[in-house]
């Protein structure tokens, strides 16, 4: 039995997060070197990890010379998204609340009176994050 993604899901394999970890700090600090020290890696596990996430997309992330790194284009289309990633991946795993929601409503003076009126109390209760507006 073959598991399927839902529907809008990726079907190819995502990154792993460390790995983007890695790539976040070497593209941050253009050194692998010192990116490796940041997440407790061995340089060449670190350049390991980002010639992965080279090979996954298909294009390098960094130029590479003897004496430096720098970012591609590719790299800095990147970095803002694996910024964001990460952020919601943190947001995920510390139980972040879901944002608050807003409703606003609008009714008959007769209905809103009558029947409207008497639910909202019932309404807050259930969903206590919700703001209304009536």
């Amino acid at each position: 039995m073959t598991a399927t993604a839902p529907p809008g899901w990726p079907t190819s394999a995502l990154p792993a997060p460390e790995s983007l970890r890695c790539f976040v700090h070497a593209a941050q600090l253009l050194s692998f070197r010192a990116a490796a020290r940041q997440v407790a890696l061995t340089p060449a596990a670190l350049g390991q990890r980002i010639r992965q996430r080279e090979e996954q997309l298909g294009g390098a992330l960094f130029v590479r010379t003897t004496r430096s790194v720098r970012l591609t284009e590719a790299g800095m289309a990147l970095l803002p998204r694996a910024h964001a990633a990460l952020a919601a991946l943190a947001g995920c795993l510390q139980g972040e609340q879901a944002p608050p929601q807003a409703l606003t409503l609008g009714t008959g003076h007769e209905l809103g009176m009558s029947w409207l009126l008497p639910q909202l109390a019932e309404l807050e209760a259930q969903r206590p994050g919700l703001t209304l507006h009536t």
